[in-house]
């Protein structure tokens, strides 16, 4: 039986966002983000790549929720 994913991707890039907004990219680590979430290090590193593609994930997010708003 496969093992159930842990990760939900978007709370994960909401998440990540807020901790991004918060710091600023360059003093954000993926570390940061792993302790001010649920969501383990080898959990974004599997779903997201790097903390580049991890950003570029989260802004592409921010960039959903404000067209939502807009609405």
């Amino acid at each position: 039986m496969p093992r159930k994913r842990e990760l939900d991707p978007q709370t994960a890039l909401t998440d990540a966002m807020q901790i991004f907004s918060r710091n600023g990219c360059a003093d954000t680590s993926v570390e940061d983000i792993v302790n001010d979430t649920v969501v383990s290090c080898y959990g974004l590193y599997g779903t997201f790549g790097n903390k580049k593609e991890l950003l570029i994930a989260a802004i592409h997010r921010y960039e959903q929720t404000r067209r939502v708003g807009d609405n």
